[in-house]
């Protein structure tokens, strides 16, 4: 799965193989509803909507492994860990938070440890910021961007996902080999805030963040 691509067009998700741009498919944003099955992901049971046997055929010859694309439709429900929500806040298909956000001199002092550096797709957040002392976001529990709030509830577990080339998908021991040396905690290698969000809008590259102190 790492050696897909993907791209938004005005006809959908366009997803293309990088090795082999000319194996692509277009995903439609609305899928009218069909088949519904139950999925889950981690401890969490919810349903979800199939895709039809053309784009559930693509994903299978691609992966070498039979598998289903599903969507989440708005009537389903899939809460965060209550132990850390806030209001009852919902995520997708995601790993355990709808967002992830992480600084670039983070990933800066861990590359500064290792022979050969990576980048930041290895962690796959959906916020990097700039400038900022290494590790900041940990510390971060309330902040703006273009008047969404976004609270901070949980730094993140890394799994063996961030080992694999995302461009060659060649396994090997980093980085967590070297995060086990300092960013340890609670049995766990940490790197990263996850968040939940109040609030709707755009965010885009450049965007100011806000920090507030309560």
């Amino acid at each position: 799965m790492a050696l897909l691509q993907t791209t938004i067009t005005s006809d959908g998700l366009y997803i293309y193989h990088k090795q082999s741009p000319g194996k692509n498919i277009t995903i439609p944003f609305l899928l009218t509803p069909g088949e519904v099955k139950k999925v889950k992901v981690w401890d969490d049971e919810c349903e979800a909507w199939v895709y039809g046997n053309v784009i559930n055929d693509w994903f299978s010859e691609i992966l070498e492994i039979d598998c289903e694309l599903v969507y989440m439709p708005d009537e389903t429900n899939r809460l965060v860990d209550a132990g850390y929500a806030k209001d009852n806040e919902t995520t997708s298909f995601s790993d355990d938070y709808p967002f992830l956000i992480i600084g670039q001199s983070s990933l800066d002092e861990l590359n500064a440890k290792l022979s050969v550096p990576l980048k930041m797709d290895r962690f796959r957040p959906n916020i990097v910021f700039t400038p900022g002392e290494p590790h900041a976001e940990d510390g971060w529990k309330h902040f703006t961007i273009n008047e969404i709030e976004f609270f901070g509830v949980k730094t993140c577990g890394r799994c063996m996902i961030t080992t694999i080339d995302q461009q060659t998908t060649v396994p090997g021991k980093e980085p967590l080999k070297t995060l086990a040396t300092y960013r340890s905690f609670d049995n766990k290698i940490k790197f990263g805030m996850n968040l939940l969000h109040k609030g709707s809008g755009c965010v885009k590259v450049g965007d100011k963040i806000i920090l507030h102190t309560q």
